[in-house]
């Protein structure tokens, strides 16, 4: 491949890239209402399940972790004996933990337990690492490279698992949450407690004895090194405040308010906001808070500020740079020192303009080559995939073009999720019936303040439903659901 050639394949693969992202945004708005029928489905499912506990335990609750809604306390105020086994720690979560009267073991990697204060660690009654013996021994390279993906093994620790020993009795709790504060007040996660009696899943029983085969052989007591690189204390507090401020801003009532500029075809979009008009203590330090839409640069970020009525003014955007991600920079200085993290988060819109979706449509599907890449990137199962649609989008978008893609490689790709994965298909069928509405709202004339003028050629290229048709009719047959004006969550209007 020439150099030439590469750039034109990159460009290419930024083009199809740039193009899925700008419609997930065009179409995530509309995807709520199915998404949130999908997730009340599943919940009700699973409360219809039976859920049998392993041998040794008699009961079991499941704790979701990260929800507004359910912050109930996780572990017991007392215990005989604890275990604690996680590859991440921090000190404020280990202080929280129940006090045990034989002590408490903690097991977790020496990067995470070098950070920890001494007298953090001096709360355990004992400390552990994984011995070398723990990790597995290197195979011989033979004529094959690498391994199967089935036959693939992680190394180092990964478990997260807590342990509390009450009398006869134990408790068990194993899932996604490290011992962070990120883990426990933070992330959405989900741990499974399991009771049972002490001689079975107790902590004892867990480390077992040295010499027998047992957890315990593959461990080395943790020492302190003697010489340990000093831990960036100012680092680490500007980490925790920015995720302190991250969160706040997150929880925040944010909406993005568009009107009509007077004198112009374009838009006004401004960030508001109710909060209190005294700022959360996190904002009291030296933060600056930047925020943009995505469709923009960054370097039309404006500045925000979280507790006034009007946050931030984007200015007057074009009918297609309107989107509901808003991108958002924060940077605090402490101590001389600064750091600067970034984020998104989708906020509801009031006064969105009628037919912007479809507006958004026509800029990225400009010709039937742009179909036909989005098309293949939503079937596509490996990389040969994803290069027939980075081909597509790499190509003139001719009627030629369409009818080399459509006649085989589209055809192609459409059969084989035909037999192999019919959910596929409904995605295909929400894209093609939300480009059919954007090409009716054109064939009506609607006149749409701040559209570009673009020509009045369908989105639908002539010759596609000819080949659509008879594989939803046939995806149909075989029982894929037929999604309703409910589930796109958007109506004719």
């Amino acid at each position: 491949m020439s150099i030439e050639e590469g750039a034109r394949f990159v460009a290419a693969a930024y083009a199809v890239i740039l193009a899925v992202v700008i419609a997930y945004y065009a179409f995530s708005a509309r995807r709520v209402a199915a998404l949130q029928k999908d997730v009340d489905l599943l919940q009700r499912e699973v409360r219809k399940v039976k859920f049998a506990e392993p041998d040794g335990f008699d009961s079991h609750a499941f704790i979701p972790l990260g929800l507004r809604a359910r912050r109930s306390k996780v572990f017991p105020e007392w215990g005989t004996r604890g275990l604690v086994v996680s590859p991440f720690l921090s000190a404020k979560v280990l202080r929280t933990l129940p006090e045990c009267r034989d002590g408490v073991s903690l097991l977790s990697r020496v990067e995470a337990l070098d950070e920890l204060p001494t007298s953090t660690l001096e709360t355990f009654s004992s400390c552990y690492v994984l011995s070398d013996m723990a990790e597995p021994e290197p195979q011989d390279e033979g004529p094959s490279s690498a391994p199967p993906a089935s036959e693939v093994h992680l190394n180092g620790l990964h478990a997260k698992l807590y342990v509390i020993d009450e009398g006869w009795n134990s408790r068990v709790w194993t899932g996604s949450a490290n011992a962070t504060s990120a883990g426990f007040h933070g992330n959405v996660e989900f741990l499974v407690e399991l009771r049972g009696k002490r001689s079975v899943c107790g902590v004892a029983k867990i480390l077992g004895a040295e010499g027998k085969d047992s957890l315990i052989d593959l461990l080395d007591e943790y020492v302190p090194g003697e010489t340990l690189e000093p831990v960036d204390q100012t680092e680490g507090a500007l980490e925790a405040l920015l995720e302190g401020v991250r969160r706040q801003i997150a929880t925040l009532p944010l909406r993005l308010q568009i009107t009509q500029a007077q004198g112009s075809k374009g838009w006004r979009m401004c960030l508001t906001s109710d909060c209190p008009d005294t700022p959360p203590p996190a904002f009291e330090q030296n933060i600056e808070v930047k925020a943009w839409p995505i469709s923009l640069r960054p370097d039309r970020a404006a500045d925000c500020d979280l507790c006034a009525p009007v946050v931030a003014d984007f200015g007057i955007l074009s009918l297609e740079a309107l989107t509901p991600f808003v991108a958002f920079a924060v940077e605090a200085v402490l101590d001389d020192s600064s750091q600067r993290i970034t984020f998104v988060l989708n906020l509801p819109m009031d006064g969105e303009p009628a037919g912007r979706d479809s507006v958004v449509l026509r800029q990225m599907l400009r010709r039937p080559s742009d179909l036909i890449a989005l098309l293949l990137l939503l079937l596509a199962e490996d990389e040969v995939g994803i290069l027939d649609a980075l081909s597509a989008a790499n190509s003139d978008g001719s009627s030629t073009s369409w009818e080399r893609f459509s006649s085989k490689g589209l055809f192609e790709a459409l059969v084989r999720t035909l037999a192999e994965d019919t959910g596929k298909l409904r995605s295909v069928k929400r894209l093609v019936d939300d480009l059919h509405r954007a090409d009716a709202v054109v064939a009506r004339n609607v006149e749409i303040d701040g559209a570009p003028d673009t020509d009045r050629e369908p989105i639908v290229p002539r010759g596609f439903d000819e080949v659509w048709e008879p594989i939803w009719q046939a995806a149909v047959e075989l029982g894929v659901h037929i999604p309703s004006e409910r589930e796109h969550g958007v109506s004719d209007a």
